[in-house]
């Protein structure tokens, strides 16, 4: 009976040993990956390549990174987008190697193709941030460009 109860407590010690030891926070993997939008900062149209209805156009938009660890990897047309007004999204990821990243503000642009679908006034919108006065307002900026047939 002795032998029973010596085990048992053996057994009790050994998984609530195990038990705790599995909690603790060893693991010195800390590679994450967050996927967002970049903000905006300007946007570029060349007046004398604006392509007719249906041709495609070359929007140069320009935006910014704030750490060594974020990187563009699309463009997006986001909700609020209809047949002349394009809002865009500059799709972007922060991966984080072993808190690796620097603090760093770079500048960046990329062609965005843009096809017109209507004649007329079209607008481009790029998200360029959240308003720091009411964080549930998203600033854009703008660019008007004027579409024939």
């Amino acid at each position: 009976m002795k032998t029973i109860k010596k085990l048992s407590t053996i057994a009790v010690v050994a998984m609530l040993g195990f038990g705790v030891s599995s909690c603790l926070n060893t693991d010195d993997n800390n590679n994450f990956s967050v996927d967002g939008y970049l903000n905006g900062t300007e946007i570029n149209v060349n007046n004398d390549s604006i392509n007719p209805v249906g041709q495609v156009t070359n929007v140069h938009i320009t935006y910014k990174t704030t750490n060594s660890c974020q990187e563009f990897i699309a463009f997006r047309l986001l909700n609020n987008s209809n047949d002349t007004i394009h809002t865009v999204g500059v799709y972007g990821r922060q991966t984080n190697m072993n808190g690796s990243c620097l603090d760093e503000v770079k500048t960046f642009t990329k062609t965005y193709k843009f096809t017109p679908k209507k004649a007329g006034k079209n607008k481009i919108r790029v998200l360029a941030g959240i308003d720091p006065t009411d964080n549930t307002k998203n600033i854009y900026i703008e660019k008007t460009l004027d579409i024939k047939n």
